[in-house]
C-alpha cells in the first residue's frame, strides 16, 4: 500500500487528501494551526461536518485529559469522512427551479394580472421566476418602449420578490429573472 503525507488542509489538501485515499492509499493530512484544516466555505455544511469529524478526532487523541485511555492510536478513514459529509450536504440541500413567465407586447391588464399572480405563486413556494417578454414581427422596432411591462411587473411583485438580474434583450426578447425576497 502507498503512503502519502499531505502538508496543508486548505481545500486543495482536502481534495488531495481525498482523492488519494479513494484511489487506495494510506493517507496522513497535516495541518499546523489546527487537526482539520480550514476551508475557504467556512459556513457550508459539507465544511461543517469535516470540522465536526476533525473536532471529534482531536478530542480522542486528547482522551487521556478526560482520563479515558485507548489503546493504540485512534485510526481515520478518509472514505466514511466524506461519505458522512455528503450524505449530510444531501440531507441539507434545495433544489431551486427557475419558472418562467411568457409575455408578449400587447398584453391586456387582466392576463398580466393573471400572470403575477402566477409568478407569486412560485415565488412562494421558492422558486426562481425568469419572465421573458417576446417580441414578434414589427413588434421588434418597439423594444424599447416595451421595457415598461417588465418594470410594471416588477412593482406588482416588489412585496415578494426582487429583481436578480434587470430587463435584458437577448435576441427577440427581453428577460429578467426575479427571486424570493429574503
Amino acid at each position: 500500500m502507498k503512503r502519502l503525507t499531505v502538508i496543508g488542509g486548505g481545500p486543495g489538501g482536502y481534495t488531495a487528501a481525498f482523492a488519494a485515499a479513494r484511489a487506495g492509499m494510506e493517507v496522513t493530512l497535516v495541518e499546523a494551526a489546527h487537526l482539520g484544516g480550514t476551508c475557504l466555505n467556512s459556513g457550508c455544511i459539507p465544511t461543517k461536518t469535516l470540522k465536526a469529524s476533525a473536532e471529534a478526532l482531536e478530542t480522542a487523541l486528547r482522551l487521556a485529559e478526560f482520563g479515558i485511555t485507548c489503546e493504540g492510536t485512534p485510526h481515520v478513514d478518509p472514505a466514511a469522512v466524506l461519505a458522512r459529509k455528503e450524505k449530510e450536504a444531501r440531507k441539507k440541500q434545495k433544489v431551486i427551479e427557475i419558472k418562467e413567465i411568457r409575455l408578449s407586447p400587447n398584453i391586456d391588464t387582466n392576463d398580466l394580472n393573471t400572470k403575477i399572480n402566477a409568478a407569486k405563486k412560485f415565488l412562494t413556494k421558492g422558486d426562481r421566476v425568469k419572465v421573458t417578454l417576446r417580441f414578434r414581427g414589427r413588434e421588434m422596432a418597439h423594444m424599447a418602449s416595451s421595457k415598461h411591462i417588465l418594470d410594471d411587473f416588477a412593482e406588482a411583485l416588489s412585496d415578494v420578490c426582487v429583481v436578480e438580474k434587470a430587463p435584458k434583450v437577448e435576441g427577440r426578447s427581453m428577460t429578467m429573472f426575479l427571486t424570493e425576497k429574503r
